[in-house]
């Protein structure tokens, strides 16, 4: 049963005077507006504004619907903002436009696609459209295309969404990051998912959506944001250098650019010669995150230039062993040849990891360039990424660069004991 409000909800100043009544929580708190109408005030913690919510019985069911925001902090403006007045008229207009009681029985009905297709239509009323852009272009391709997409809300189980988020999941015998990476963008996915399911149970009751249970018990893996932030020394990269090169000039080529540029593998698979400006020392490239251009120190530019010789503009500029792009995966067997290549015969204080990835190299030119103060701007922006990213990935080092300033800039002084 709906509870009705203790104190008066009809304008803000009674909603301020009688604050310590009115405590933020997810069930809304009621008036009547006639014959099985209700406008509820739902506080939500400051600063956050409260909403107003209307539920209407019909044959015996209960549906929930936002109208818009209260006006504890703005002045209403009657579309997004509402006195009571206004939520009040929104919520008789929104029971007129009903058709007669199959709302009931459709919002019993409610499937994935109707509650994803809700959320979104109210985050885009809400927050505009390339607020929702992300979520429309993550759910369209990872949950409307699947089969979850046509079940009950109602009826979901823990097990089904836990079966639905293995269909998301990658793995590589020759790449562990693969499964990392997968389980991070799989906890983006679920996470838009949870928050249309989210929108569906505060918008339409208890009474149509009984529990939300099986999504809240649906947690995310757990370390799986940050890559692995395995790095070598200029000594074990100069060995590791050597193997790879001895596996394959081409692939000693490949990893090479990597380890001066950090590029990412994609990015230099695709790399065509005509990409490689010799004028201005620049190799265009295109990925994950966009089209930009890398600056190239002088040993990058004299070895791209060696490497692309008088090839055709189309030809791949790091191309496989037999001139075309390299497959996707085949660095990952090769990088590990190389890896046990360069620690045959060393020390074992000398040894390079072994369950390191391609993506080491990366690591490898951001740790160095940090080390050696290069601005942070400008590494991230080589790299193609944010210099907000980089500080956060690649903290530690930042830490020891700071002691290590701060310990060249102390004083010369002899201590007294």
């Amino acid at each position: 049963m709906a509870r009705t409000a203790k104190a008066p909800i009809t304008n803000r100043t009674q909603r301020r005077k009688n604050a310590a009544l009115l405590v933020p929580r997810i069930a809304p708190y009621y008036q009547t507006l006639g014959r099985g109408l209700l406008l509820g005030y739902q506080a939500r913690p400051a600063p956050q504004p409260g909403r107003w919510v209307v539920r209407k019985f019909i044959n015996g069911d209960r549906i929930q619907h936002v109208v818009g925001t209260a006006d504890d902090f703005q002045s209403p403006d009657g579309h997004e903002v509402l006195s009571f007045e206004q939520a009040s008229k929104a919520a008789h207009q929104w029971v007129a436009n009903l058709p007669d009681d199959a709302a009931g029985r459709r919002a019993r009905g409610l499937t994935v696609a109707d509650a994803i297709e809700e959320y979104l239509t109210h985050r885009e009323q809400q927050k505009g459209a390339e607020s929702a852009k992300r979520a429309r272009q993550s759910l369209t391709k990872w949950v409307l295309g699947d089969k979850l997409a046509k079940r009950a809300v109602a009826e979901l189980t823990l097990a089904d969404l836990m079966t639905w988020r293995e269909t998301l999941l990658a793995s590589d015998p020759d790449d562990p990051d693969i499964k990392r990476k997968s389980r991070d963008t799989a906890n983006r996915i679920v996470h838009d998912l949870k928050a249309a399911l989210n929108h569906a149970f505060q918008s339409h009751g208890e009474t149509v959506l009984p529990s939300d249970g099986a999504w809240r018990r649906l947690k995310p893996f757990k370390h799986v944001a940050e890559p692995r932030a395995a790095w070598f020394d200029e000594y074990q990269l100069t060995r590791l250098l050597d193997a790879a090169a001895r596996l394959s000039p081409q692939f000693g080529n490949l990893c090479t650019v990597a380890a001066l540029t950090g590029a990412r593998l994609g990015e230099l698979r695709n790399a065509k010669v005509g990409d490689l400006d010799r004028s201005e020392g620049t190799l265009s490239v295109r990925g994950k995150t966009g089209a930009r251009q890398i600056i190239l120190t002088a040993k990058v530019q004299a070895l791209l230039s060696r490497i692309a010789g008088k090839r055709p503009d189309e030809a791949y500029l790091l191309s496989a062993d037999n001139g075309d792009a390299w497959p996707v995966s085949a660095q990952h067997r090769r990088i590990k040849e190389a890896l046990r290549l360069a620690n045959d015969g060393a020390r074992d204080r000398e040894n390079l990891p072994e369950d390191a990835s391609f993506y080491a190299l990366r690591h490898t030119y951001a740790t160095i360039a940090i080390e050696s103060g290069v601005a942070p701007g400008l590494i991230a922006t080589n790299m193609g990424t944010s210099e907000t990213m980089l500080r956060k990935t690649y903290a530690k080092v930042f830490a020891h660069g700071r002691r290590h300033h701060f310990e060249k800039a102390e004083p010369k002084l002899r201590l007294v004991r």
